[in-house]
């Protein structure tokens, strides 16, 4: 997918957030598997920063209600 990549149940992605957002903090919206999603940025946030959203992920095979990571 040229926006996704897919690790065992989690997905990740890369976005590039504006330098005024990293330093003063504020909220990004970013797409993920079911939509976009909105997420805070700290003020003083390095560059390369990870961020994790829990269970945004792919739904496990045998456990329907788990759910991998973004």
């Amino acid at each position: 997918h040229e926006t996704f990549t897919r690790e065992g149940y989690d997905v990740l992605s890369s976005h590039s957030v504006p330098y005024s957002v990293l330093v003063l903090g504020g909220e990004v919206e970013v797409p993920v598997l079911r939509g976009t999603e909105r997420v805070k940025i700290q003020p003083g946030t390095p560059s390369g920063h990870v961020v994790q959203l829990k269970g945004a992920g792919i739904s496990h095979i045998q456990q329907s209600n788990k759910r991998g990571d973004h």
